[in-house]
């Protein structure tokens, strides 16, 4: 392909135009020895250099979907992806030339299983060369297998024949050091021709295992280097051994050499046992990152379901309701992100690039342009005496021992008495002087609009104060995080395509088990024993349950008194009539309703709005859970003198659905008791890795890091 390219034009390294910031004409992407690239890093090369042109050069793969080029092809005029006949087929020459999706190919063959690139003289030696063949007419091998043969057929041949030696590597351990991107691109059917063995290992160790496969088996290797990172723009070369896996190659002559391999390399193909607790957000992030590590995983969840409150309901027929979280956010770590979505079609989902529609009510008005409290809403002597101790105040990221401190010092006594603390009272049953001092992050209530939009523009531009206050519209910020939603089955769908995704990569996930007792070798959790008396080995164990529990199971003695809760009531209604907003979702700041957050499912769409009847849910924080059913008069009725569903919409379907214990509040006894259980966890075994809230992280993007840090 490169001398193809030097024919018409000056091949350059991808590294030097980016760093001179060059006007590109095409870009040429090797998928390197046939490993598929991931979709994301196609897009974003075409979006950091803008090439008229994109090529991929797929020659070492056998795959000949239509699915490479992906979002990257509306960013481009023109997209071509070229495969090679003779490393595919072992034929002398000939290939496959496919461009903005469409085939090149030669008017005599239209009626063949593939439709051909156009083999024979072409005066432009630039075709000449990508199609691999200078003959003025089809090479007589070729054409006499076309006449003969189901051209297509022997191409699925060969991608079966790849996978199942390279599935075979991945069983025997070979793949373990192999990045998620790779096993992300096999489980969506990728067959490479050539896999990279022995990452990492040294010259003498590459060339002695290049010595045993050649004498043993027959199987010729060279050591070489391979972008383990994937992405063409931060590429990580590591030396490797490159081991053909073509169709040539049998299984049984495979197997015989890996075994040969594996006298001289005791080490490799060893797998460990991971178990983790917990089949929330962190339990399956964790099983995720584990799936390309040299361990068998299994993930222990204590409920009948997975995902925690990444789960949702069909309340009504054809409806669904989400449990808690709604949207799946990118957390701008290119792997994270794409392993959040691996076993999931972007298709189906609702993408979001700016920000989500958010208002809020608070004080009596319905604000349909921001979800942050509009404090302008307040008497005008009250606003303005606010707005000077804002002004004045300390830096939102100052150390203070409660909220009560915190808000009085940050944000002033004014709005901390009139805005924040009936708020927080509310919502948590406590004083705020006994609660933590970071308690509005937890109900994201930090920022507040406190002047015009000019105002608050230049404001802004002191980072002080960007942290408190807040952009008078969602128009009016940026956001750099991608949202996602599914267009059918709510959020409990992405977690249910990730459950499929871990049991499809050989995950053993286990609902309903309840954990009895930890039993310790040395200073290792050694197994984990379940009710049904089963007792599972483990190497690495990984907690994402409460750690009081993990204590009390590890025999350690729990001298804190246990944590205040409250639960969160979820009110799924169906109204005959559409809502009243376009918003995705309301947050309600008055003291005296029940409701704090609705989210309006049928405005979770880039299309046009389905007409009624319409669905939502309606979250409400409270202590007590005996009298939800009671409530739902109450709460309709709420609705509607907020704004969001008018007052003769008849009520189709509820159902009130119960998350127990759900949100522990965040004292100040409690974090400083989280902190000590954790250092005293953390002396129990060296073998342990506590991921989510036992971890210390709260936010999705957060668990999310936390859990692939700790496990990377």
């Amino acid at each position: 392909m490169i001398s193809a390219v030097g024919e018409v034009a000056t091949p350059v390294p991808i590294d030097v135009v980016v760093q001179a910031n060059a006007e590109v004409d095409v870009v040429l992407l090797y998928e390197q020895w046939g490993w598929t690239l991931p979709a994301d890093f196609v897009t974003e090369v075409c979006r950091q250099l803008g090439p008229k042109a994109l090529i991929l050069d797929r020659v070492d793969s056998a795959v000949i979907d239509a699915t490479a080029i992906g979002a990257a092809g509306p960013l481009v005029r023109q997209s071509g992806e070229i495969w090679s006949l003779s490393k595919l087929l072992g034929f002398e020459g000939g290939g496959l030339l496919r461009s903005n999706g469409n085939w090149q190919k030669n008017e005599a063959l239209v009626g063949t299983p593939i439709e051909w690139t156009q083999l024979q003289g072409v005066d432009n030696p630039l075709l000449d060369h990508l199609r691999k063949c200078y003959a003025t007419d089809l090479p007589l091998d070729l054409g006499a297998f076309i006449d003969k043969s189901d051209v297509l057929s022997a191409i699925q041949r060969e991608c079966d024949s790849r996978r199942q030696n390279v599935e075979l590597l991945k069983s025997s351990g070979y793949g373990d050091g192999w990045p998620t991107w790779m096993h992300d691109g096999l489980m969506a059917g990728g067959a490479p021709g050539i896999a990279p063995l022995l990452r990492g290992r040294s010259g003498a160790e590459l060339q002695q295992a290049r010595a045993i496969l050649d004498e043993a088996a027959n199987i010729a290797t060279e050591p070489y280097h391979f972008n383990f990172a994937g992405d063409v723009l931060s590429p990580r070369y590591e030396a490797c051994l490159a081991l053909p896996i073509h169709g040539g190659l049998s299984q049984e002559q495979l197997q015989f050499g890996l075994a040969r391999l594996a006298e001289s390399f005791p080490d490799l193909g060893k797998r460990s046992k991971s178990v983790i607790v917990g089949g929330g957000l962190a339990g399956v992030m964790a099983a995720r990152v584990l799936i390309g590590s040299p361990s068998d995983v299994t993930v222990l969840e204590h409920g009948p379901e997975f995902g925690g409150l990444l789960r949702s309901v069909e309340a009504a027929p054809n409806y669904h309701f989400d449990f808690g979280t709604h949207f799946v956010l990118s957390t701008g770590h290119a792997d994270i992100d794409r392993m959040m979505l691996s076993g999931s079609d972007i298709a189906d989902y609702h993408v979001f690039d700016k920000s989500l529609a958010e208002g809020h009510y608070f004080n009596g008005v319905f604000n349909q342009e921001t979800g942050c409290i509009d404090t302008r809403t307040l008497e005008t002597a009250v606003w303005e005496k606010g707005c000077q101790e804002l002004l004045a105040g300390a830096s939102a990221d100052i150390d203070a021992a409660n909220f009560e401190t915190y808000g009085r010092q940050v944000y002033g006594h004014t709005f901390f008495e009139k805005v924040f603390a009936p708020i927080v009272t509310r919502l948590t049953d406590t004083d705020p002087a006994e609660l933590d001092s970071r308690i509005l992050s937890v109900f994201s209530m930090s920022r507040l609009v406190a002047f015009d939009s000019e105002e608050t523009r230049i404001l802004k531009r002191a980072p002080d104060l960007d942290r408190k206050i807040a952009f008078n519209r969602f128009l009016d910020g940026t956001s750099n995080i991608m949202k996602y939603y599914p267009k059918t089955g709510g959020v409990g769908r992405w977690i249910e395509e990730q459950c499929a995704y871990l049991e499809k990569a050989g995950v053993s996930l286990q609902p309903s088990a309840k954990i009895t007792a930890l039993h310790k070798s040395e200073n290792r959790i050694a197994s984990v024993e379940l009710e049904d008396g089963r007792r599972l080995d483990c190497d690495r164990l990984v907690w994402s349950a409460p750690l009081s529990q993990f204590l009390l199971l590890a025999g350690e003695k729990i001298s804190s008194p246990p944590p205040k809760f409250r639960h969160l009531l979820l009110y799924h209604f169906v109204f005959d009539q559409a809502l009243l907003t376009k918003l995705h979702w309301v947050c309600c700041y008055d003291p005296g309703f029940l409701t704090y957050r609705i989210t309006c499912y049928p405005n979770i769409t880039q299309e046009a709005i389905q007409p009624p009847p319409h669905h939502l849910t309606v979250e409400v924080i409270a202590g007590d859970a005996e009298n939800a059913e009671a409530q739902v008069e109450r709460v309709r009725q709420e609705l509607v003198q907020i704004g969001i569903v008018p007052s003769t919409a008849a009520l189709l379907h509820s159902k009130v659905n119960v998350a127990f214990n759900a949100l522990p509040v965040p004292t100040v006894e409690f974090v400083a008791n989280q902190a000590e259980q954790l250092r005293a966890a953390e002396r129990v075994a060296e073998n342990v890795v506590f991921a989510g809230r036992s971890g210390g992280a709260h936010f999705q993007a957060d668990i999310l890091r936390q859990v692939y840090e700790s496990l990377n």
